[in-house]
């Protein structure tokens, strides 16, 4: 799809929003972690040790603070390995937790969420 095909396709999509909302303009995209059908996670995710490391971690970047906390939870999980588990039922079920990021190709910013994480490790 070309760039013209692109903003074509994007301005029509806009007019069916705006049609369906009874003429209300679409929200502006005003930055990498704002998109049209983005969910809003619960501040609450962002508790303890954690959620402090995601706060100053995004201060002074564009790395969003629940992908550095996914990020860190992963790391930890991996660091300590399947020692330790927890029955449930009559399975073990070890402390192995896989996160998914999902953003715009270039400007997520999914890398600089994972690089602060190896970089505190070092």
């Amino acid at each position: 799809m070309s760039k013209n095909e692109y903003a074509h396709f994007a301005e029509q999509l806009d007019a069916d929003i705006a049609e369906r909302n009874g003429g209300a303009p679409p929200p502006q995209d005003d930055g990498p972690d704002h998109h049209r059908n983005a969910p809003v996670p619960d501040p609450a995710c962002l508790y303890g040790l954690i959620g402090d490391v995601a706060r100053a971690g995004s201060e002074n970047t564009e790395a969003n603070p629940y992908a550095i906390a996914l990020n860190c939870i992963s790391y930890l999980s991996a660091a300590i390995g399947r020692g330790a588990y927890s029955y449930i039922g009559n399975s073990r079920h070890h402390a192995r937790i896989f996160g998914l990021h999902v953003g715009r190709t270039g400007i997520g910013r999914k890398g600089d969420a994972a690089s602060l994480i190896h970089r505190l490790d070092m």
